[in-house]
């Protein structure tokens, strides 16, 4: 799987399901912020009831998404790491995320890290 495809399955897991929930639109946008980072993006764009046009757009760079706990349990869940007891989602989506930290130690990217992983 590709990044964005990581990213869609945690969203599908749940991940910033609040932010999603409340826009207009979201993506994944290829060199946003000054064209060296990727991020994803939530636009929150909407128009009021007088027609006029009111934009706000959050910016989350792929790196701070990789770090956040959150991200991975949601990834875990939308993969199947796990499963689900008593209403609180139980999985290995840790050893995963050890994985990925231990993966770029190696000097390899995140591209092949997600690739691997749809194997």
């Amino acid at each position: 799987m590709t990044i964005q495809d990581a990213i869609k399955k945690a969203i599908d897991g749940g991940y910033k399901k609040k932010e999603i929930n409340q826009c207009t639109i979201w993506f994944i946008h290829e060199n946003a912020f000054d064209g060296k980072r990727d991020c994803f993006v939530i636009d929150n764009s909407y128009t009021d009831q007088h027609g006029e046009r009111h934009k706000k757009a959050i910016h989350y760079a792929k790196e701070i998404v990789f770090l956040d706990p959150l991200f991975w349990q949601c990834l875990g869940k939308a993969m199947g790491w796990g499963k689900l007891i008593s209403g609180i989602w139980i999985g290995d989506w840790r050893k995963h995320w050890h994985d990925f930290i231990d993966h770029l130690a190696e000097g390899k990217s995140a591209e092949q890290f997600f690739k691997e992983k749809e194997k």
